[in-house]
């Protein structure tokens, strides 16, 4: 077997683009989106430091 011919010669554009787009599409941060807590107080999305330090 040669190795020299495992991998593509050239960097194919469409790929690489497609590539991007999906590995955007999987990172997008919904840490933003809030949601309605049990009663009046909505959840945090960061710890404040009481909670950070049980």
């Amino acid at each position: 077997m040669n190795r020299d011919h495992l991998s593509a010669h050239q960097t194919h554009t469409e790929d690489v683009w497609r590539l991007a787009l999906d590995v955007l599409s999987a990172h997008i941060n919904t840490a933003f989106q809030t949601q309605q807590g049990a009663g009046e107080r909505r959840s945090d999305a960061v710890l404040d430091r009481r909670r950070f330090q049980r």
